[in-house]
């Protein structure tokens, strides 16, 4: 048969809608002949039965997650087997020469003089292909799951506005007052092929609004100091969780309120938030408030250190050793309001996350992490291997990491791998796949 699974399938067609559909199916169980499918059990049988190797049933899952046509393409390269003809090829030639020194171990006499340069080589060539393809695990896990920005700055620079005209929404409240976001508000976009996650954090101050210490405060009420107390706190916790969702995003983008210029505020949010980010973007918002002439923001970008630092350091007063961090390629001029400058966003945040992300020659396959602590056990056992050989340490040395290279390498592919493993790869399918 040339079903997915190979095996005789038998397929009923109904009229549309749920109803006809439950009632053939209610029928069909009732006669104790078939039963409901388990999660993945589809893609299961379809490996038992050699239709599909390992990593191209859980490129199956892949493809089934992927949220951007870049994840799906690289999905689609690994099932139709380009990971696996890969690492089956140097599998196998870990195989050869463990076949080789084995039978050295009884018959060496017998046997030409063993070449340990010859064998230090083809280990090498096998350990490439697991390093070409641990190239591509980190940029699989963001195209799998995607990467997170938070957008940060001190209460009205404009975040709110920015992440709603970035994604085209109104996800977050956009009013004159401080303090308006409370809280972590998420939306996604797709920038190249991979998905964001937007982070728009609570403004960082040093104080959490209102203080309760000058004297018209202490002539309110004790109601009115209460909610007024009640509203700091509030703030206070929104605050300390932008905090955590900057150390802890992928990329920052550091907002400025540029028709202000840089204040003793903005100091307080990138010594909190920004000083310990991994990677930060420099974003001066309003600038439709400065100028109208969008032919010098175009001059600036033309020639980052004659005209763009002066403007930052001179009219915005932008400090030098934040200018130092987020370089001045990570520089972004727009309005959040008028729209003007989000391609360019657009371009620097692409710009950041490949630059973090493994530069991949080639084909680029979906490599998931079980198959990436394979790969790396793999590499390890290989490295022992040659180390081993160009040491002149026994052969019996050298079979035993030229081994466990081979089970690591097998477990990518499903040619050594224990049921335990196929249980919790298959049970995070969807059923009916």
């Amino acid at each position: 048969p040339r079903s997915y699974t190979a095996e005789d399938v038998v397929e009923i067609h109904t009229h549309g809608g749920s109803v006809c559909a439950t009632r053939v199916l209610n029928a069909c169980l009732r006669t104790n002949m078939c039963r409901l499918a388990r999660n993945g059990e589809f893609t299961l049988r379809a490996f038992l039965n050699g239709r599909l190797d390992l990593s191209q049933a859980e490129a199956v899952h892949s493809l089934i997650r992927a949220e951007t046509d870049e994840a799906a393409v690289e999905a689609l390269k690994t099932l139709r087997g380009g990971l696996s003809n890969d690492v089956k090829e140097a599998r196998g030639k870990m195989i050869d020469v463990l076949a080789e020194l084995e039978a050295r171990l009884d018959f060496d006499d017998e046997m030409v003089p063993l070449d340990a340069n010859k064998i230090a080589k083809e280990v090498d060539e096998a350990k490439e292909v697991a390093l070409s393809a641990l190239k591509t695990s980190q940029k699989n896990a963001s195209l799998s799951t995607g990467c997170t920005l938070a957008i940060v700055g001190r209460p009205n620079a404009g975040k709110s506005r920015l992440l709603n005209r970035w994604t085209k929404s109104e996800r977050s409240i956009v009013t004159d007052v401080e303090g308006t976001t409370r809280d972590v508000v998420e939306a996604t976009v797709n920038v190249s092929g991979v998905k964001i996650t937007l982070l728009d954090t609570a403004g960082i101050r040093g104080g959490s609004g209102n203080s309760n210490n000058n004297s018209d405060d202490r002539n309110r009420n004790s109601n009115k100091e209460e909610e007024i107390d009640i509203i700091d706190k509030v703030e206070a916790v929104g605050i300390e969780r932008s905090k955590i969702a900057a150390r802890g995003a992928d990329l920052c983008a550091f907002v400025l309120d540029a028709s202000r210029g840089w204040e003793r505020a903005d100091e307080t949010v990138w010594r909190e938030a920004l000083d310990v980010a991994r990677n930060a973007i420099f974003v001066a918002n309003k600038m439709d408030d400065i100028t109208n002439n969008k032919s010098l923001i175009e001059e600036m970008k033309s020639d980052p250190s004659g005209k763009m630092k002066p403007f930052l350091m001179d009219r915005l007063r932008v400090p030098e050793y934040v200018l130092e961090k987020c370089t001045l390629d990570n520089v972004v001029f727009l309005s959040a309001k008028e729209g003007f400058g989000i391609e360019d966003l657009e371009s620097k945040v692409s710009n950041a996350f490949e630059s973090g992300l493994s530069s991949v020659e080639g084909d680029a396959y979906f490599v998931s992490s079980r198959q990436s602590e394979a790969l790396k056990h793999a590499v390890e056992a290989m490295e022992r291997v040659k180390e081993s050989a160009l040491n002149d340490l026994p052969v019996d040395f050298w079979t035993i990491d030229l081994r466990e290279a081979a089970v690591a390498l097998g477990e990518v592919t499903g040619e050594d791998v224990t049921e335990d493993i196929l249980g919790t790869i298959f049970e995070r399918f969807c059923i009916g796949k």
